[in-house]
């Protein structure tokens, strides 16, 4: 999957748009097409999760986690692989 900026795809198809009716016509389903298609990728939301997720306790919310120990609460691993995680969901869930 490639992430685009359908913002400034829409601008372009306006930019586009002439005197001909049909072709505007064309012009306007296709940005409405494209307004119509789910998000892919949320990066307020991406941002939003990890920073909720670095400032909350990362390994006590993971009672699974491997790489804790009585010794070692704070586990970079686990924490690295969270963040993964929510980068790879896109902010989506």
């Amino acid at each position: 999957m490639r992430l685009i900026n359908a913002d400034r795809l829409i601008g372009r198809f306006k930019e586009l748009k002439g005197s001909d009716s049909l072709e505007n016509m064309f012009i306007t389903d296709v940005i409405g097409q494209i307004k119509a298609q789910p998000t892919a990728y949320d990066l307020d939301k991406v941002i939003e999760e990890l920073d909720k997720f670095a400032h909350g306790d990362i390994c006590i919310s993971c009672p699974k986690c491997r790489y804790v120990d009585e010794d070692n609460i704070e586990c970079e691993n686990c924490g690295a692989l969270g963040a993964l995680e929510i980068v790879k969901r896109g902010g989506l869930s």
